[in-house]
């Protein structure tokens, strides 16, 4: 019989915003942002039988956010999620750091939300980016941290729970949103 360790994640939050929530009892100073995404894609983690760590909050930096990234692979984690900075902004630099640290596999997914996710892989790594919306952030995880957490452990991943529903009223759909594979 094969066994598995748990695989270990870290999770990188960035943004020159960003506040940890272990702060939200102070007054927040405007434009800030409470850092939660951590929070909910460790306890998703945990759910599928990793471990998690969250690290301080990168700054909008390039460097920074390499370091961050190599550390976290010198450390042993198995994967690294960075939340935020996977956009097209001037200030979005994780596919541009990946890129010149490994090999930038996808940039941009047709799932909505959460499109600006990126895939990448740093020394033999995962390095996923996942958007800084918070629904966005969970759409990520679930399409693509997930299954790699249950391969990591050799577990079949759970069939999703799903339920029949009839919609009340009509619900138009973006004519820009088919499926592009039909």
């Amino acid at each position: 019989m094969d066994v598995f360790r748990k695989p270990r994640a870290m999770i990188i939050p960035t943004g020159n915003r960003d506040r940890a929530a272990r702060t939200a009892a102070e007054v927040l100073r405007p434009g800030a942002i409470l850092e939660v995404n951590g929070q909910v894609l460790a306890s998703m983690i945990a759910e599928c039988g990793g471990e998690a760590a969250i690290g301080e909050t990168v700054p909008d930096n390039p460097a920074r956010i390499k370091e961050a990234v190599t550390a976290s692979l010198n450390g042993g984690y198995d994967l690294v999620l960075i939340i935020a900075g996977s956009s097209a902004g001037s200030e979005d630099h994780t596919p541009a750091v990946l890129a010149e640290m490994g090999e930038l596999l996808v940039h941009g997914v047709t799932v909505m939300p959460g499109k600006p996710t990126v895939l990448a892989a740093v020394n033999d790594h995962p390095v996923v980016g996942i958007p800084g919306f918070p629904v966005s952030a969970a759409i990520a995880f679930r399409e693509f941290v997930r299954p790699m957490l249950y391969r990591m452990q050799g577990i079949v991943q759970p069939e999703t729970e799903t339920i029949e529903a009839v919609i009340g009223r009509k619900l138009p759909s973006r004519r820009d949103s088919r499926n592009m594979f039909e």
